[in-house]
């Protein structure tokens, strides 16, 4: 578990929630027009700020527009020339309107201009200072990977850049078509056809092994379906790895799927989704089958083809079916010729594929019923309860289990721990079950599914994490369904994908590259500063509370001081030899993509079953350097902040009231989350304990609960009727937001006491003060667009707020804002009853 600061950095390109990163998980296709008229725009802005600087430094005026009484010491204090006060000036000079009244609407007034000039692009679905800047780390780390190698580059750099150019290389994957994933459905044994509807089209000789077939999945791709299985460090003793089940979403968001009428849209574009990748399948399927047909007219001749045009001959994963194609077959519910089937014509493709998704919609809605909510999840006392793998049984054994084969988790985990060295003992094993409720109501669904729904439901589930990686028609239809529920109308250039997916598979040997390009030591030297006075803040402020007694005030403190920050980049990432360690056995395949792809899968997983018999590393990082985020760890106690985000327009800013009011507000966020109403259940050591009082416990809930009240009524107009931010699900990272913003505050204030010279200001803004821009920096680094489907998504499912209530929420509970900027008390951004946990 992490907590970080902003959502991902895209909408998903296709609708499931279990996949692992792979080479080939974002929709591409054309590359956009050059960067030339953004870099001339941007030479423009330049220019314009110095002329503004120029300006202000022969009038000597200071404006007091706003209202605002400018104090006398601003008058004499000097305006920051440096390129960095430049830059920070004409982004925030481009991000206001002035015609908002910053007491009235503070997001509207920070953001306005920035929301009128930067529209969402056609290949996003949102659009803000995240994921400006990921684009711009794109380019970087693109330049990069397409830079010439030389023989002395590490190994992992080597692969990372063959990984880069087999992505970039998609007439290569046309000309594989599906065969390479006709290879893994057998292996995985859930069949290259998709099982037809109803039992009686089809006899199997023998019943369908789910069981085996849901371990294959999880062993071979990583792959969870029904539920969620992984080893991770003991969220009750941090000093041990164990085995552990939860319950996972069924593809597609099951609050979509439990209020369909609110949802229609997204519903019928996802069976619509479903209905075409199966139709699709069945096509080139059967364009295969004749083509195998008049090219070879024996099975013999097949083993003529160039090896070129095989995948994987010595591991049976590229056994052509001759004949019919298997999903004709099944259309038909025989074995027969191809010419009877062609003659069918495309309406039983169309029809098969129809009941083929109102199946797997049924069915899914069905699990959806049985799930615990999110908003239950939060009550750690719902959760967490260990047993053996024989209780595990106990669970879910029912008296009748039907036709199907019953659950058999001793045999489900030998499959999944399959070719690792770990040999599990179930008599000494445990198993951490997240959600003992969904897995009995899971038993007895299952006690009341048909075979062939099951294996319909499991079927596509495998296959439609493996075409993508396939044909350009299947990606196609992931772009389409991205288009029509989250606004899309254009493809992410392929460089995009490719470079996105080499950075998630070799984050680190990327991180090895740009760190040394791009990343400035002294910005890190810096950062630790800063979090050193985010934590000084916090103990004082932990230190003035009157609602926490001096018990858990102490323990409070321990944890505090206890927390570990991670800047920029490991330790060990630039140290000879460590980058090798790192990928020992890792294998890239130059030219076959598929095969990659299930090569790195496989490792990864390995890699992390095998983490059950290791002691956890308390100093891993849970990130590459080249993320444009920030992350809290409980089990680790730690705060991460990777290179990639310690840059304009979060740091780097010229002033450090617009530094503490950005990156410094980032970390106090994620210091905050070690506190919040999931953080504050582990201790300093990352173990889930209770280490409050209840006195306290009971004075900190109605803290939150006023929280939570207040972000319940902000509504979301935009998305529909009825819609408002869910201030249950949104509650830690607004808790976050509100006390990282008090944190940072004080803490540039400890900054000033240690500076001689009053704080420098900005070139045309000089009438707001050095506490005006810390809240101004705070703002800008939120503004943002997004498309309709995407607010709807985030509102739904998301625990962070839109970014307007993030501004809006954060700002009218801080009396500091309310004084520096003058606002009334009773104004919209200066209410009278304020919420105030931290």
């Amino acid at each position: 578990m992490r907590y970080k600061v902003s959502e991902s950095s895209s909408v998903r390109d296709f609708p499931s929630s279990r996949r692992e990163s792979h080479p080939e998980a974002t929709v591409v296709g054309p590359e956009p027009p050059g960067r030339l008229a953004v870099v001339v725009a941007l030479l423009a802005v330049v220019v314009l700020s110095l002329v503004a600087a120029v300006a202000v430094l022969a009038t000597v005026h200071l404006k007091s527009g706003q209202g605002l009484t400018l104090a006398p010491q601003l008058r004499s204090a000097q305006v920051c020339l440096s390129q960095d006060c430049i830059l920070s000036a004409a982004r925030i000079l481009q991000s206001l309107d002035r015609s908002a009244q910053p007491c009235e609407d503070f997001y509207q007034f920070a953001c306005g201009g920035w929301i009128r000039r930067n529209p969402v692009p056609e290949s996003q679905s949102s659009w803000d200072q995240f994921r400006v800047l990921r684009g711009d780390l794109l380019v970087q780390l693109r330049e990069l990977l397409e830079a010439k190698g030389s023989d002395d580059d590490l190994q992992p750099v080597k692969q990372a850049r063959a990984l880069y150019r087999t992505c970039m290389d998609t007439e290569r994957l046309e000309q594989m078509g599906v065969r390479p994933m006709v290879g893994v459905l057998r292996q995985l044994g859930v069949g290259e056809a998709p099982p037809p509807p109803g039992d009686a089209s089809r006899v199997r000789p023998a019943p369908f092994d789910w069981v085996h077939a849901l371990g294959s999945a999880h062993r071979v791709l990583g792959l969870n379906v029904l539920f969620g299985f992984w080893v991770s460090q003991d969220m009750r003793n941090t000093s041990r790895n164990l085995m552990v089940v939860d319950q996972i979403p069924p593809g597609i968001s099951e609050r979509y799927l439990l209020q369909p009428e609110r949802f229609e849209t997204e519903l019928r574009e996802y069976r619509r989704y479903v209905r075409d990748m199966i139709a699709s399948y069945a096509r080139h399927q059967g364009r295969d089958a004749r083509r195998r047909r008049h090219h070879f007219p024996s099975s013999d001749a097949a083993d003529d083809r160039d090896e070129d045009d095989r995948y994987e001959e010595d591991e049976d994963d590229d056994d052509d079916v001759h004949g019919p194609g298997p999903v004709l077959s099944a259309l038909r519910g025989d074995a027969g010729g191809v010419g009877a089937a062609a003659a069918a014509g495309a309406d039983n493709y169309e029809a098969f594929a129809d009941r083929f998704a109102a199946d797997v919609l049924d069915y899914s809605t069905r699990l959806a019923k049985i799930m615990t909510t999110a908003e239950q999840r939060r009550d750690t006392r719902r959760v967490f309860h260990e047993m053996s793998v024989r209780d595990l049984q106990k669970l879910m054994t029912v008296p009748q289990p039907g036709a199907l084969i019953p659950m058999n988790w001793t045999r489900y985990l030998e499959t999944v721990f399959s070719n690792t060295n770990v040999t599990l003992d179930f008599n000494k094993d445990i198993v951490v079950v997240m959600d003992s409720t969904y897995l009995e109501k899971l038993a007895g669904l299952l006690a009341n599914t048909d075979q062939a729904t099951l294996e319909r439901f499991i079927w596509w589930n495998v296959f439609s994490t493996l075409a993508p990686l396939t044909l350009q028609s299947f990606r196609d239809l992931a772009f389409r369904f991205s288009q029509r529920v989250f606004g899309l109308t254009q493809k992410t250039a392929r460089w995009q994908g490719c470079t996105g997916n080499v950075n998630s598979n070799f984050g680190m040997a990327v991180s090895y590259l740009y760190v040394q390009k791009h990343f400035n030591n002294q910005s890190k030297a810096k950062a630790l500063e800063m979090v050193g006075d985010i934590r000084d803040a916090f103990v004082e402020m932990v230190g003035e509370l009157q609602w926490m007694d001096e018990e858990t005030k102490a323990l409070t403190l321990d944890k505090a001081h206890a927390m570990r920050p991670f800047i920029g980049f490991p330790g060990w990432l630039l140290q000879p030899g460590q980058l090798d360690k790192f990928y020992q056995g890792v294998q890239v395949k130059e030219g076959k993509l598929f095969e990659t792809y299930l090569l790195l899968s496989e490792r990864s997983i390995k890699k992390t079953l095998e983490d059950l018999r290791r002691s956890p590393d308390y100093n891993r990082w849970v990130t590459p350097a080249t993320a444009v985020n920030a992350f809290y760890s409980p089990v680790l106690n730690s705060v991460t902040f990777p290179a990639g985000i310690l840059q304009p327009p979060f740091y780097g800013l010229g002033l450090e009231a617009l530094n503490y009011g950005a990156i410094g507000a980032i970390m106090g966020h994620e210091l905050t989350h070690g506190f919040d109403d999931q953080g504050r259940r582990y201790d300093k050591y990352g173990n889930l304990k209770q280490w409050w009082t209840e006195s306290t416990l009971q004075e900190y809930e109605k803290r939150v609960q006023c929280i939570v009240e207040q972000y319940n009524k902000y509504e979301v107009p935009q998305i529909g009727e009825n819609f408002t931010v869910n201030g249950v699900n949104t509650q830690g990272e607004n808790i976050a937001d509100n006390g990282g913003l008090r944190e940072a505050l004080r803490a540039y204030r400890k900054f000033r006491t240690r500076q001689s010279d009053p704080e420098q200001l900005l070139p045309g803004l000089t009438e707001y003060s050095p506490e005006q821009l810390f809240f101004l920096g705070f703002a800008h680094m939120w503004c943002g667009n997004s498309t309709r489907g995407a607010m709807r998504s985030r509102v739904v499912e998301g625990v962070h707020s839109p970014n307007r209530f993030r501004v809006i929420g954060t700002l009218s509970n801080s009396e500091e804002f309310a004084k520096s900027w003058g606002c009334r008390k009773g104004s919209q951004m200066n209410p009278q009853h304020k919420c105030i946990l931290w």
